[in-house]
């Protein structure tokens, strides 16, 4: 097994926890937890009615999309890991975003 193989298995496991630690069951607050106070969310708008607790769940459900995407993003990377492919390379044989090979401002290649 080569050095590719193993950092393949090394992130999907990572992204196999992330997808533990943010699984639904971890959103669902415990009765009188620090969370569920939280959620409860006592703040009042201008005009004195209650926020209620939307905008605090509303928030945690985008931070629990946010990892799961991090997750997902980490599968794809572990699969282009796994292919072992080497870096894309210019026509001229180095390697692509070879400093040596741009020029100026405009970003153009060299043709020496």
């Amino acid at each position: 097994m080569g050095f590719n193989d193993e950092l393949k298995i090394l992130v999907d496991e990572v992204a196999d926890r992330v997808d533990r630690w943010t699984a639904q069951a971890a959103w669902t607050f415990e009765p009188g937890s620090a969370a569920s106070a939280e959620v409860a969310n006592t703040e009042a708008r201008l005009d004195g009615t209650p926020w209620g607790e939307r905008p605090v769940r509303t928030a945690y459900q985008y931070a629990q999309m946010a990892m799961k995407l991090a997750a997902e993003f980490s599968r794809c990377a572990a699969l282009l890991i796994g292919a072992g492919r080497p870096a894309p390379r210019h026509r001229d044989g180095d390697p692509v975003g070879a400093g040596s090979r741009i020029s100026g401002p405009g970003g153009c290649w060299n043709r020496d």
